[in-house]
């Protein structure tokens, strides 16, 4: 043991010599980061470390960035943002030696993700990303249409006191939707389009002056119609182009059958 710490005397000089004007994620963090966990101020320390990681990404320092996000996930398991967040960089910021997005850390995003789920499981907000991180980056909208389902039927969203008293937002109704579409799923497709467009209306019931409200409802209607279409398009007739050079000014909501009728050559007649 004495000779150890003789040699680690020795040694200690050269290594600060050479990692002079090096940054470090913990260079420079006062006695408040290591008192603060002992005192039972775990999340006044997450914060500030946080607060710190925003500085390394505003720098484009995004390796220094990871050992901070474990930091805080350990000290406030209940950070919803450090999870999102690092699991975007993860993902999306490290490039591989062609400047091409690096997917070796996708399993490691997807990791800490999953983990943020498991330590805040009534909120939607990590189960969406993981959602549409299946969907964006990885393109396995099986596991897409997982996470939306469990958002959509299964968690809430916080309200203005942050409490978990509200449905969630209606765009994870509608990645719900298009992933299963994207699955050929689309009588299901059609389903949720029609129970998110329900859900609109009586939201612009409520308020019909909330002009966002009536845009995400028409919206709806609108991916709804075109649903309806392409899936009697594909599968209840052929086009004939010399006939459907007609502009088709509406469809039918139940069948999806374009007016005017002879817009389409149908195979039954």
């Amino acid at each position: 043991m004495a000779a150890v710490v003789l040699l680690q005397a020795r040694i200690d000089p050269f290594v600060a010599e050479l990692n002079k004007g090096s940054r470090t994620p913990f260079a420079g963090l006062s006695t408040e980061f290591i008192l603060g966990p002992l005192l039972g101020m775990q999340q006044a320390v997450a914060g500030l470390l946080w607060v710190r990681a925003d500085e390394f990404f505003h720098e484009g320092d995004y390796d220094a960035i990871l050992p901070m996000v474990r930091m805080v996930t350990w000290l406030d398991p209940h950070n919803l943002d450090v999870y999102i967040t690092g699991a975007w960089h993860l993902a999306y910021n490290f490039t591989d030696s062609n400047e091409r997005s690096d997917r070796r850390y996708i399993p490691a995003a997807q990791k800490l993700l999953e983990e943020g789920d498991a330590n805040n499981p009534v909120v939607y907000d990590i189960a969406f990303e993981l959602g549409w991180e299946n969907t964006d980056k990885i393109k396995d909208y099986e596991r897409a249409y997982h996470w939306y389902r469990i958002c959509a039927y299964e968690r809430k969203a916080a309200d203005e006191r942050g409490e978990l008293t509200k449905p969630v937002p209606m765009f994870v109704w509608h990645q719900l939707a298009h992933s299963l579409a994207r699955l050929g799923r689309i009588d299901e497709s059609i389903e949720v389009w029609r129970k998110a467009l329900a859900m609109s209306n009586e939201l612009v019931r409520q308020d019909p002056k909330d002009y966002s409200r009536r845009n995400v409802r028409d919206s709806e209607r609108h991916n709804l119609e075109l649903t309806l279409k392409r899936k009697f398009s594909r599968y209840s007739h052929e086009i004939d182009w010399s006939i459907d050079s007609k502009r088709t000014q509406s469809i039918d909501p139940v069948t999806g059958r374009p007016t005017p009728a002879d817009s389409y050559l149908f195979l039954n007649e």
